[in-house]
This record gives C-alpha cells, structure tokens and sequence, in this order.
C-alpha cells in the first residue's frame, strides 16, 4: 500500500474517532433542566425533548458516518476512484471535461448512498419529535431542485 493512501486512511480514522469524542463531550454538557440563561425560553419538557433529539441524532451520526467511512476505506483500498478517473478519462480526453465528470459521479454517488440514511432522519426521527411536517413528494422536489 502506498504511503500517502496510509496517510489519507489514518486522516479519515482519526477525524471519524474526534468526531465521536466531540459528540460525546457535548452530550455530557446536558443536565436534567435547562441551565439558568435558558430557563426563561425552555420549559423542563422541551429542554427534555432537545436533549433527547440531540443524543438520538447522535446515535444515528454513528451508524451514518461509521457507513461512509467503510464506504470510503473500501473504494480506496480498492483503487476504485483511480479506475473511475481512467474510464471518465476514456470517454473525455479533455482534462478539465474529464475532472468535472469526475467529481459529479462521485458526488452524485455519495447523495445516493446517503439518500436512505437522509430519509429515515426527516421521516422517523424529526417525525417523532415534532420537526418535520414534509411530505414525500415534497422531499423530493426539494432534493431534485438541489441536484439540478
């Protein structure tokens, strides 16, 4: 294996473990009432329904982000994105051609595997706290605008 790529792993592990260091140092920040700045504008049942919604879209950051970095570890350990490079590069000689269509496959794969994990956090967990009043036409209206 190349150094750099054992570099580049070792950057993506690290930044995924201080993620989880940082998520757990600011859940230990909740107590059981709002502190005394906020007690005028959060009641002990809203600041309860926050603290629950932060730690539950925690929890689900986990598996979310444990996803994308085994998705990323493997198409770079198996030279994925150089053989994608090579086969845009054989449809498009022309360099900067070949280096947009590049990056949108990749960007547009990385919007179709987060598209289920996007969907179970707007439909199930903002659902089950109050947040999300969309609907699944909507959604995707909204979703097609930002790709185009």
């Amino acid at each position: 294996m190349h150094p750099l790529l054992i570099i580049f792993l070792c950057v993506l592990i690290v930044s995924w473990l201080l993620e989880r260091v940082l998520d757990s140092l600011n859940s230990s920040r909740w107590g059981s009432s709002p502190p005394e700045l906020v007690r005028e504008l959060y009641n002990d049942a809203d600041y309860l329904k926050a603290k629950s919604y932060d730690q539950t879209g925690k929890k689900f950051s986990l598996i979310s982000d444990t996803f994308s970095l085994l998705v990323m570890f493997i198409l770079l350990v198996t030279g994925s994105f150089g053989k994608l490079d090579m086969l845009v590069h054989s449809w498009y000689p022309d360099d900067l051609t070949a280096t947009l269509v590049f990056f949108g496959i990749i960007a547009l794969g990385a919007d179709l595997l987060q598209l289920p994990f996007d969907i179970y956090k707007t439909f199930v967990i903002e659902q089950n706290f109050g947040f999300n009043k969309n609907t699944g036409s909507v959604y995707f209206r909204q979703n097609k605008r930002l790709h185009f």
